[in-house]
């Protein structure tokens, strides 16, 4: 059994005060001993800091409104699933435009999979280019 419901969000919460204390310390340093002022891995910083928050402050709201409660069960036990896999998309109840959409973010998703494991795969084995290949440019 995992964490209750009041310790998650005490995590969490900690979890987000710890990098608040984390980013005013980067600010506090970028501004009074580098001398610049904000940069762009700043702003996506900012922007995490706040998706973070707000998505820890549905938790909480979800929370004290009894959608976590222990009677509740989050598992998949009891579903069946169909041994027919072909055209999934195609059997849901969407337009035409949101079942082509919908592929193609999927099969974008199945792109970048596929992309991010051959460039693991590349770099953790011989296969990549000759380090002597690399070098003879320069």
């Amino acid at each position: 059994m995992g964490l209750s419901g009041e310790g998650l969000l005490a995590f969490e919460w900690t979890l987000i005060a710890v990098t608040i204390v984390l980013v005013v310390a980067r600010l506090h340093l970028r501004f009074n001993y580098i001398g610049i002022g904000l940069v762009i891995s700043d702003w996506f910083m900012f922007a995490t800091l706040a998706c973070n928050t707000a998505l820890t402050c549905t938790d909480t709201y979800l929370y004290t409104r009894g959608v976590w409660s222990e009677s509740i069960d989050y598992y998949i036990a009891g579903w069946v699933i169909s041994e027919n896999y072909e055209l999934v998309v195609l059997k849901l109840r969407m337009s035409r435009a949101q079942k082509v959409s919908t592929s193609i973010t999927f099969g974008l998703g199945i792109i970048n999979i596929v992309v991010t494991f051959t460039r693991w795969f590349i770099n953790q084995t011989d296969i990549g280019p000759d380090e002597d290949l690399a070098t003879a440019r320069e």
